[in-house]
């Protein structure tokens, strides 16, 4: 696939900030876009989308070190939405998806709205205070089951009006489904984690979030996915999207294990201004995803 640009943050970089912006874009505006956010422990990254062209015309994003408790994060992001005007500006709507938070996918047959913390405590701690939220997968047929903090949900609805809550793996996991069909394993990398998905036609093979502090991670992580699933890396296809890049030692270790490593481009169906084509494609894969989930 094609690759144009440079990484904009790499994951050896502790802290990078990104602000880009049409000509056309105008912050006086603001309520006729709608802001699509990604937050996890370690970044934020927004873009303002006008639907009436259907293009992205802004873009900001900022690296922080590593947070690893909810009450700090939520510091962090006080102290952002404070500092940067566009957190305080009016919009058509806003759509978070949130990451850094554990998940579980159940099939849509066996789901039951009862259940769904009972479903959640089996492989993550949901603490009293948490929220339980779903969200619905349509193409593989399942549900995404999650805990949001209380604390952290409620700051994202007070700071926000019109605002939709995601967890972060269900737009990417949408946007994935399909492209492939032989088992093909994508993998999202973001600065301290990554997350492995495997897909064969509509069919969801496998997803996991992994952290990591050293390549010799990162290359763990993604051939134990290989060797539990029983796939070839000689033949089978790995796709990167999001913060690495081709110049990387997270890619040069790759290399040595997988044969045939590429990267994603950015979701199609939409445009985007000529300032966020600096970018490479594969960049905010996750973030230019969120559109697409409804």
């Amino acid at each position: 696939m094609q690759e144009t640009g440079n990484d904009i943050i790499d994951p050896a970089h502790k802290d990078s900030v990104l602000n880009l912006a049409d000509k056309f874009y105008a912050a006086k505006s603001s309520d006729q876009y709608d802001l699509l956010v990604f937050i996890n422990n370690d970044m934020i990254a927004c873009t303002s989308f006008l639907g009436s062209q259907e293009s992205y015309l802004q873009l900001y994003s900022r690296a922080f070190e590593r947070i690893n408790h909810p009450l700090k994060l939520q510091k962090q992001l006080i102290s952002l939405f404070k500092e940067e005007d566009l957190f305080k500006l009016k919009y058509k709507s806003v759509r978070i998806a949130i990451g850094d938070i554990g998940s579980t996918l159940v099939p849509e047959e066996l789901y039951d709205e009862d259940s769904s913390k009972a479903i959640l405590n089996i492989n993550h701690i949901v603490n009293e205070k948490d929220v339980i939220q779903v969200d619905t997968l349509d193409l593989i047929k399942a549900r995404n089951v999650y805990a949001l903090p209380k604390e952290l949900q409620a700051l994202l609805l007070n700071q926000f009006e019109n605002v939709t809550l995601i967890h972060a793996s269900t737009p990417l996991i949408h946007s994935l489904s399909g492209l492939s069909l032989e088992p093909a394993l994508f993998v999202h990398v973001q600065k301290s984690s990554i997350e492995v998905i495997v897909m064969e036609k509509s069919n969801l093979i496998f997803y996991n979030h992994f952290n990591y502090k050293t390549p010799q991670d990162f290359i763990y992580h993604v051939l134990y996915v290989f060797e539990k699933l029983e796939l070839n890396p000689e033949n089978t296809h790995l796709t990167f999207m999001g913060e690495i890049n081709k110049d990387s030692e997270y890619f040069d270790e790759t290399y040595k294990y997988v044969r045939h490593v590429n990267f994603s481009q950015r979701p199609d169906e939409m445009k985007y201004s000529n300032e966020l084509d600096t970018l490479a494609l594969h960049n905010y894969f996750n973030l230019f995803c969120i559109n697409a989930y409804h």
